[in-house]
């Protein structure tokens, strides 16, 4: 490990162990080498153990975590300030209730990605985060995409994709922003975000909340309830939604790339 841990010279890590021994003073820089895998299934092979709070400010450096296991109704991962890594390959299979943690919790991220199944349990719980240009891509063959607890601390995702599929998912997204973010895929439980603000819905819907809020937000009309209607989300079919002279038209805002 090299580096002193301040902002213009993070601690360069390449491991478990050395990420282990500074990641829980919220005041060090850390940086994993260029492209450093840290495999989990290698590290906790019956799954992850207990919680790692990570309270340092991690730069990702296009590294990738993968391969984690959870199964431990207590255990989970804290990202307190994490930007530009991959956490991919993970199962989730924790006991249901109360007393059971999410898999995750975050503070900022950003530039990340995120993928895996989720069999049983939650996969996000926190109060309050901020998720920016990163990626979720989760088959559900049970569980729980999760969000806040508290709504005074709104979970905020901005320029976000979500890849979805699988069935038979208890719920999601609950009491959560969106602001220029994609849904693909399936949607296996309810719809139930706070509120869409120019998003995209592009997605199987197996259910809507008529409590749900949308600002200039546009959605397949092919892939949701036909039944559904909100104020400030626009029926598009798949056509329209491939027509950019067509959503420039109704003002829907079109970001070439």
């Amino acid at each position: 490990m090299t580096g002193t841990g301040t902002e213009n010279d993070p601690y360069i890590v390449e491991s478990w162990a050395e990420l282990l021994s500074v990641m829980e003073e919220s005041t060090n820089y850390v940086k994993l080498k260029e492209n450093a895998v840290i495999d989990f299934n290698e590290i906790y092979p019956e799954g992850i153990p207990y919680n790692f709070d990570i309270n340092a400010h991690l730069d990702g450096n296009n590294g990738e975590m993968r391969n984690a296991y959870f199964s431990n109704g207590g255990c989970a991962i804290y990202f307190k300030d994490t930007k530009n890594l991959g956490v991919v390959n993970l199962f989730i299979n924790k006991p249901s209730g109360y007393f059971s943690r999410s898999a995750f919790s975050m503070g900022k991220m950003s530039n990340c990605r995120f993928s895996g199944i989720i069999q049983n349990g939650k996969l996000i719980d926190s109060y309050g985060g901020e998720i920016y240009n990163s990626s979720f891509r989760f088959k559900f063959n049970g569980g729980e995409f999760g969000g806040s607890n508290d709504p005074y601390r709104i979970f905020n995702y901005e320029n976000c994709q979500f890849i979805l599929s699988g069935g038979n998912a208890e719920g999601g997204f609950a009491i959560s922003h969106f602001k220029n973010c994609k849904f693909k895929g399936t949607i296996p439980f309810e719809f139930n975000p706070d509120n869409c603000d120019t998003c995209v819905i592009d997605a199987d819907v197996y259910e809507m909340s008529n409590a749900t809020g949308y600002t200039h937000s546009i959605a397949n009309s092919e892939k949701i309830p036909s039944s559904f209607t909100k104020t400030g989300l626009t029926k598009v079919t798949t056509a329209q939604m491939h027509n950019v002279d067509y959503l420039q038209s109704i003002g829907f805002p079109v970001v070439s790339g």
